[in-house]
């Protein structure tokens, strides 16, 4: 496995390779009950698989849910691959939801981690990202002028029609 960047990944746990399952780690029986990490990397999966359905279907806010509880299992799991694809569609989620800051934040750490391990493929789609916020910024600003200016000719067209004799 390649190796984690500290500024990226740096809330990433130390390496579990069992974790207890919901109401502690002893079965009814008393015996030791776990999740294997296979177990949970199938979980995190169905999760992104969620979160990639309601993404597309344009259900931002329930997309970022299922998405942040997959994150939090492939951090935990330290699956790289996992919190790599998580992260850049959390990103394009944020985009939907019109948070681009935290859109932005998101490519701009997989661009630094991807430049400093030299993840050629990472970098591309890093970049991509970077790019698309910059164009739904530009896309917000434009709508807000043209906004503002439709106001000012509605008032204009209000003004003359009032004047008129």
């Amino acid at each position: 496995m390649m190796r984690l960047s500290t500024t990226l990944w740096g809330g990433l746990v130390a390496g579990v390779l069992l974790v207890g399952l919901p109401g502690g780690v002893t079965g009814l029986d008393g015996g030791a009950v776990a999740q294997t990490i296979e177990d949970r990397n199938v979980e995190a999966a169905r999760l992104w698989d969620e979160g990639h359905e309601y993404f597309q279907a344009g259900n931002y806010q329930s997309a970022l849910e299922k998405l942040q509880q997959a994150y939090a299992i492939y951090e935990e799991i330290e699956d790289l691959g996992g919190i790599i694809s998580t992260s850049l569609l959390m990103g394009d989620v944020f985009i939907g939801l019109g948070e681009t800051e935290r859109a932005r934040s998101i490519f701009q750490g997989l661009l630094d981690f991807a430049i400093e391990t030299d993840f050629e493929r990472l970098e591309e789609q890093a970049r991509q990202g970077l790019q698309v916020r910059i164009q739904v910024a530009g896309m917000r600003e434009g709508m807000e002028t043209c906004s503002g200016e439709a106001v000012a000719i509605k008032a204009c067209f209000k003004k003359l029609n009032t004047e008129r004799p």
